[in-house]
């Protein structure tokens, strides 16, 4: 199933930094909100139109627990939006929207570094620099895979809205001490969120609630017109994240040998040649039945890429593997960690 979610309201998506009160007055938001937050938004919309079922949430029974997600896309009026890859960089010298996909190039003498036998490396041509939350449409993402250099991007119609409150004392209802706060809302202009999952069933449209502070937002179930992106690689190739991944080593996945940084298997032979990765998130939550913190992990970001060299297999068996496949290694099924391949 595939249904795209329309915020009706500004939303608020928090970071992992501390919120306390009498402690902290900024909550830093975020966009896009982490694949865990759509999960739970689908849980609860679930049992919001099936309570005779909530008494097994989280259980053995949890009519929820087989539910997946396999894509996550922004949308704007016209077009599919995938984070920009890190491989990416803007001109400084110039002002239209084209972005330069990096050359990988066989090291020489005057670079170290502590990767063990690096033979390639990543360079530019003349003065770029990465830009922060940038997108590609479905037309310049599929360009993007299948090896062109140059390409252009979007950039998404988000207005920030702080808001101030004060919290009430639950006695007095009336404001209560040191819990004056500011939050960092976020109004989405013609933006919408598609979602691709299966194993739930919820009706082909309504109302859910959607990040802090149970903000609004509509969804519908549209027509399966997700761009499949077909793939044509070679002997080298790469693996671009097009949402956050938890790989239980950090960085790099761990079916990737930190001796030789290879990969074995049955019917694959590869070799991790180079990787551009963006700095790290910090991916927590709150159980709602245990009520307390969940524990935190480190994230690879969207965007990041892991160039490599297949030395032995079918390349049908790399994208059975990594294309629009989930790797994440914690929360796959909530949707971290989707990849694509593309070409060199």
């Amino acid at each position: 199933m595939i249904i795209e979610i329309t915020p009706l309201d500004t939303l608020f998506f928090r970071n992992s930094k501390t919120f306390f009160k009498g402690e902290d007055t900024w909550g830093e938001g975020i966009f896009p909100p982490y694949p865990s937050v759509i999960y739970g938004a689908l849980r609860t919309l679930y049992f919001a139109n099936n309570m005779d079922t909530f008494e097994y949430a989280n259980k053995e029974d949890d009519p929820t627990k087989n539910l997946k997600i396999t894509n996550i896309i922004l949308k704007n009026k016209r077009d599919l939006l995938f984070p920009m890859p890190l491989d990416c960089v803007v001109s400084k010298d110039s002002n239209d929207k084209k972005a330069i996909v990096l050359d990988l190039q066989d090291v020489n003498n005057m670079f170290f570094s502590n990767y063990p036998n690096l033979s390639k490396i990543l360079v530019a041509k003349g003065k770029v620099e990465n830009k922060k939350n940038l997108y590609l449409s479905d037309e310049y993402f599929k360009d993007y895979i299948n090896g062109k250099k140059e390409i252009y991007y979007s950039e998404l119609g988000i207005m920030d809205e702080p808001k101030i409150g004060i919290a009430r004392s639950k006695e007095t209802h009336v404001s209560a001490e040191s819990a004056l706060y500011r939050i960092d809302m976020k109004r989405l202009n013609d933006v919408s969120i598609v979602v691709e999952f299966e194993g739930l069933s919820i009706p082909k449209k309504g109302i859910l609630k959607l990040g802090g502070e149970s903000k609004a937002a509509e969804y519908k179930v549209v027509e399966n017109n997700l761009e499949k992106f077909d793939v044509k690689i070679d002997r080298f190739f790469k693996v671009v994240l097009t949402t956050p991944a938890i790989f239980k080593k950090g960085w790099i996945p761990s079916f990737i040998s930190e001796e030789n940084f290879e990969y074995k298997s049955e019917n694959i032979h590869l070799k991790l040649l180079a990787a551009v990765v963006g700095r790290p998130l910090i991916v927590g939550g709150f159980d709602m039945k245990k009520r307390r913190a969940k524990p935190l992990y480190k994230a690879v970001p969207a965007g990041s890429v892991y160039y490599f060299e297949l030395l032995k297999g079918d390349v049908k068996d790399l994208i059975r593997k990594f294309h629009k496949k989930a790797i994440s290694e914690i929360y796959q099924k909530q949707g971290f960690g989707i990849s694509y391949l593309a070409k060199i």
